[in-house]
């Protein structure tokens, strides 16, 4: 809830309509580690290849704000902690 909290707080056409371009980059990302972190194979698969294709038009700096907490969480299990970090080392490539 710490770190997916916006994403409960209103549908895609709400925030496309209220946010800001910074908040919707934010929300896209934040959506992708998601996928990345609880999804299946399959959607961890998308929200990989999602987070690679567009990491160089967002900057490095907004989803390593998003990424680099969730890694320090305590609360995460060994399998998702690996995902995060393949994720992270692909995007680490892509810059």
């Amino acid at each position: 809830m710490q770190y997916f909290g916006t994403l409960l707080d209103m549908d895609d056409e709400q925030a496309a309509a209220e946010l800001g371009e910074a908040d919707l980059v934010a929300r896209d990302i934040t959506k992708c580690l998601l996928q990345v972190k609880n999804g299946d194979p399959l959607q961890r698969r998308a929200g990989a290849r999602t987070l690679g294709k567009k990491v160089s038009a967002w900057g490095a700096r907004p989803v390593l704000d998003q990424l680099l907490p969730l890694l320090r969480a305590h609360s995460l299990e060994d399998e998702e902690r690996h995902s995060l970090v393949k994720v992270l080392d692909r995007l680490l490539l892509e810059l």
